[in-house]
């Protein structure tokens, strides 16, 4: 399915039917809750649209709702210097009861994280109905005061004005989808190259992670780290399994996995040699779209050295990697300092 989309013109007809086909691809085997959630820019001769689905975990805390699945969209394909003209979502059980009139809101969570990514706060979020009925609020009615990086500290305020503008330029929707989906074969130089042209929303940390996943179907997806003001945003290895949710058929599963790190902020960036491992939680949430506990995982260091190591031993090493970082040497996982 394509996640990303041009409008010349923006009413609920052209929208409508697109955010019903999202929500389809909705991954909600516990709770049977499917959301279809669409983040719309405006260009400068209409608008585009960015697609995610609610993508549910066995450990709940780590399930990424519809709203932070279309974000993930956005940021992977855009970057963070962007601000959204509106939001549409859609959410409900499937049944023909009265329950289809019923409008799925945003929870408060998605409602914190189009907030981080609002720039003004009247953006209008159009909450629908299985039905057809749609409800439209302003974001700052559904979330007034909202914690932002603007209260965050200077520097990350100044970073997130850097491109306070509202108006994207025109974008080729092939070029966007090839930033976030690619399926065409790649080598590490290729992935490098990847990774290296997209950018995590990280005006926090100021911690970059890329996550490039090769799927079972010759595709690869790429996902960033979307962090938010209140520390509940993504990992990237979250974002890449949205944007894989929503653009892929089912029946996929991942047979292996790359992740790019880079550092600043008062820590400094990086040495050639080190890596930032994945956490427990993206190794956990990665497990139950894996081929098996063996797939490979592979971190790339800047000098070009790196570590595979299977998903399951990634799983046994996380525990003891008390450090942010660890170093590595002639593909070899060297002693924290």
């Amino acid at each position: 399915m394509d996640f990303v989309r041009s409008f010349q013109t923006l009413d609920e007809k052209t929208i409508l039917p697109w955010l019903r086909d999202v929500r389809t691809k909705a991954h909600a085997p516990s709770s049977g809750y499917r959301v279809g959630a669409i983040l719309i820019v405006k260009t400068s001769s209409g608008f585009l649209g960015f697609a995610g689905v609610n993508v549910e975990s066995i450990e709940h805390r780590l399930s990424i709702h519809g709203e932070e699945g279309a974000l993930s969209a956005l940021i992977t394909t855009l970057g963070p210097d962007v601000a959204i003209e509106s939001a549409w979502v859609i959410g409900g059980v499937d049944h023909d009861g009265p329950e289809s009139d019923i409008v799925a809101h945003c929870c408060g969570n998605c409602r914190q994280q189009l907030a981080g990514i609002a720039r003004v706060p009247d953006i209008r979020v159009r909450n629908c109905a299985l039905s057809g009925r749609v409800v439209d609020t302003a974001l700052n009615d559904l979330l007034p005061d909202s914690f932002s990086f603007d209260n965050f500290n200077a520097e990350s305020s100044a970073l997130r004005s850097r491109a306070i503008a509202t108006i994207t330029p025109d974008q080729d929707v092939a070029s966007l989808t090839r930033r976030a989906v690619r399926q065409d074969p790649h080598d590490i130089p290729a992935l490098r190259a990847w990774a290296a042209d997209l950018n995590s929303l990280n005006y926090a940390s100021h911690t970059s992670q890329t996550v490039i996943l090769a799927l079972d179907n010759g595709a690869y997806v790429a996902g960033v780290k979307v962090e938010n003001a209140v520390f509940t945003g993504l990992s990237a290895m979250q974002a890449a399994l949205a944007i894989a949710n929503v653009s892929q058929k089912p029946g996929w599963s991942v047979s292996e996995a790359f992740v790019f790190s880079e550092r600043g902020g008062d820590a400094g960036p990086l040495r050639d040699d080190e890596i930032m491992p994945l956490s427990l939680s993206a190794l956990q949430i990665l497990s139950e779209f894996s081929k098996s506990s063996i797939i490979p995982v592979t971190h790339l260091c800047a000098n070009g050295d790196g570590l595979t190591l299977t998903l399951a031993d990634w799983g046994r090493e996380a525990p003891r990697m008390h450090h942010e970082t660890r170093r590595i040497r002639n593909g070899l996982l060297l002693s924290a300092a």
